[in-house]
C-alpha cells in the first residue's frame, strides 16, 4: 500500500511545475529593501512644493556607534532602551532651510528569515493584490494613487440647466477630490470640486473651452443677448450669458463641460462676476478656494488659499505615479494633463472594469506598506504650507523634521502584515509564505474596516481566480479579502501578474 501511494504522489509531483521561488522568496524583500529609496523619492519630490526654498539633501544609515548617540540624545528613547528583537535600522535624510540641516531619522525594517521583527513579535509581509497602475474603481469613482495623496474622481454630482430656446439638459459633473477638505456649513458637501476648475485657473476660458473640444467661436461668454437660429444662450446672470453653438448638445463631452462651468458659477454666485468677461483667473482662483476651503468668506483669503493649494497640487503627480500609469497605458506627465485624461475616460474605466479578472491586477508591497507612513509625513507637510501665521521658517522645519521622524512602531497595525501566525508542522510555507489579500481600496491604512460589505461585483466568480488563488484555502469569513495564492504563478518586476498559456482553457469554465 506504502509503495501505491509512493508512485501516485510522485506522480502528481512530476506533473506538477516548480514553485515560483521568484513569488515565494525574493520578491517581498526586494520590496521591502526599496524603502529607503521610496522614502527619498518622496522627500524629492515633496519639497517641490516650496519652491526651492526647502531642499533635501539625501539619505545616509547611521552607523552603530551613531545610532546609539541617538538613542541617548533622544528624549523619547533614552529613558528607555529597547533589548528585544528588532530588525530595523536607523536611517537619517536631511533637510536644508537657509543653511540649517534638518534631519529627519526613521526606522526602516528589513526581512530576517522572511519578518520583521519588532520587539520580539514577527510580522510577516502578506502578498496584497492590488490594481495595475494605481487605479481603483468602484461603481461611480476613480481612486488614482500617487505618493503624496490619493485622488479621487466622481461622477456622481449633476447639474440641470436651460436655454432660451426651451430646452432642458441634465448631465454628469466630472469632480475630484484633492487633499483632505472639510464640510462646508449645514453639513453641505464641497469637497467635490468640478475637474474643469484646476484648469480654468490656469488657462483663459477660450483657450480651456478649446481644449476640451469647442471650435473657437462655438462657446463664448457675452454680455449681451442676442437670439440667433445657429446659437442658443445660457442665463448665468443679468447681462452675462454663455452663448452656445446649438450642435455642441449633441456631444456627451461639451454638455458635461457646460455643466461643470456653470456648476463652478453657481455654487458660489456672490462673488464678483465681472472678472468672467476678461482674461483676468481671479474669479476662478477664488471659487477654486472655496471648494477647497468652504469655511472662509473672505475673498481675499480665499485667493490666497486658492494659491497655496495649487502650490501643492502643482507637483503632485511625481514620477512613481506617472511611471505607474503608463504600465496601463496612461501616460502623462503632470496633474493637469491626467485631469483631462480622466474627464474624458472615466466612464470607459468604469463600465469596463472587471473586479474579479486577477490577470488585470498585480502584486503590490510597497504601497501598501508605506501607505500610513506617507500619509504621516505628507499631513506634516500640509501643515507648514498651509501655516497663515508662521509660514515657512526655523522652527516649522524643526517641528516638521521632529514629527516626522519615526519609531519602529509606525510599523504596528499595518494590515500588509500578518503577526506572529501559527506555524502548521514548521511548514512556513502554508501558514504564511502563500497568504494573500486583495486591496478592495486604493490603498491600506492603519484601522482599515475590514468587515464592511462586499459589492455584489466581487462576489462573482472569474476563471483567473482558478489559477492566481488557491480555491482550496478559501476562508469562510473572508473570502474575498483574504485566502491563499498559487505558489506557481509568474510575475514580472513589478509584480503584474502573467497568465499561464493554459489559462485559456479555463476561459468559458464559469459560462
Amino acid at each position: 500500500m506504502q509503495d501505491i501511494w509512493k508512485r501516485l504522489l510522485s506522480g502528481a509531483s512530476d506533473l506538477l511545475p516548480d514553485f515560483n521561488d521568484e513569488l515565494l522568496l525574493h520578491f517581498r524583500p526586494r520590496k521591502i529593501h526599496q524603502i529607503r529609496n521610496y522614502l527619498n523619492d518622496l522627500f524629492s519630490e515633496s519639497v517641490k512644493m516650496f519652491d526651492g526654498r526647502l531642499k533635501y539633501i539625501g539619505w545616509r544609515e547611521l552607523s552603530p556607534d551613531e545610532r546609539i548617540e541617538y538613542i541617548k540624545n533622544n528624549a523619547i528613547t533614552k529613558k528607555r532602551i529597547e533589548v528585544q528583537k528588532s530588525s530595523f535600522e536607523l536611517l537619517e535624510y536631511d533637510f536644508e532651510f537657509e543653511g540649517v540641516i534638518h534631519p529627519i531619522y526613521i526606522h526602516v525594517p528589513y526581512l530576517d528569515h522572511g519578518a520583521v521583527w519588532l520587539s520580539d513579535t514577527q510580522y510577516f509581509p502578506l502578498f496584497p493584490i492590488v490594481e495595475r497602475g494605481g487605479l481603483h474603481r468602484t461603481a461611480h469613482d476613480i481612486i488614482i494613487k500617487v505618493m503624496r495623496a490619493p485622488l479621487t474622481f466622481k461622477r456622481s454630482e449633476t447639474y440641470t440647466f436651460n436655454t432660451d430656446k426651451g430646452k432642458q439638459f441634465r448631465e454628469t459633473v466630472i469632480t475630484v477630490k484633492i487633499h483632505q477638505r472639510k464640510r462646508g456649513r449645514g453639513g453641505k458637501r464641497t469637497d467635490r470640486t468640478p475637474l474643469l476648475l484646476y484648469h480654468l485657473t490656469q488657462q483663459p476660458f477660450d483657450k480651456v473651452m478649446q481644449m476640451y473640444g469647442f471650435a473657437p467661436g462655438e462657446i463664448t461668454l457675452v454680455n449681451t443677448y442676442e437670439p440667433d437660429e445657429k446659437f442658443s444662450y445660457i442665463k448665468i446672470k443679468d447681462n452675462i450669458f454663455l452663448k452656445v453653438l446649438d450642435t455642441a448638445f449633441g456631444n456627451i463631452n461639451k454638455r458635461r463641460v457646460i455643466a461643470s462651468y456653470l456648476t463652478c458659477l453657481e455654487e458660489y454666485p456672490k462673488f464678483d462676476l465681472r472678472n468672467l468677461l476678461d482674461t483676468q483667473l481671479n474669479y476662478y482662483w477664488t471659487v477654486l478656494g472655496k471648494y477647497t476651503y468652504p469655511t472662509n468668506t473672505n475673498g481675499l483669503l480665499l485667493y490666497d488659499n486658492a494659491r497655496k493649494h495649487l502650490e501643492t497640487t502643482d507637483t503632485l503627480l511625481d514620477p512613481p505615479a506617472q511611471y505607474q500609469l503608463s504600465q496601463i497605458g496612461i501616460n502623462v506627465k503632470d496633474i493637469y494633463e491626467l485631469l483631462f485624461v480622466v474627464f474624458f475616460n472615466i466612464d470607459n474605466w468604469i463600465v469596463t472594469y472587471n473586479p474579479t479578472n486577477l490577470y488585470e491586477k498585480k502584486i503590490g508591497a510597497l504601497d501598501q506598506i508605506m501607505a500610513p507612513l506617507v500619509t504621516l509625513i505628507n499631513n506634516k507637510l500640509f501643515q507648514i504650507v498651509n501655516n497663515k501665521a508662521e509660514g515657512l521658517t526655523q522652527e516649522t522645519v524643526k517641528r516638521f523634521a521632529s514629527s516626522a521622524s519615526q519609531h519602529e512602531s509606525w510599523l504596528m497595525g499595518n494590515n500588509a502584515f500578518r503577526a506572529n501566525p501559527s506555524i502548521c508542522n514548521d511548514c512556513w510555507m502554508l501558514a504564511i509564505g502563500t497568504k494573500r489579500f486583495r486591496s478592495l481600496e486604493n490603498t491600506e491604512t492603519k484601522g482599515s474596516n475590514a468587515s464592511q460589505n462586499m459589492p455584489v461585483a466581487l462576489l462573482k466568480a472569474h476563471p483567473s481566480q482558478l489559477v492566481v488563488e488557491s480555491l482550496l484555502a478559501l476562508p469562510p469569513s473572508a473570502p474575498i479579502r483574504t485566502g491563499e495564492i498559487s505558489a506557481f504563478i509568474q510575475i514580472d518586476e513589478d509584480g503584474n501578474i502573467i497568465p499561464p498559456s493554459w489559462a485559456k482553457e479555463l476561459d468559458h469554465v464559469f459560462d
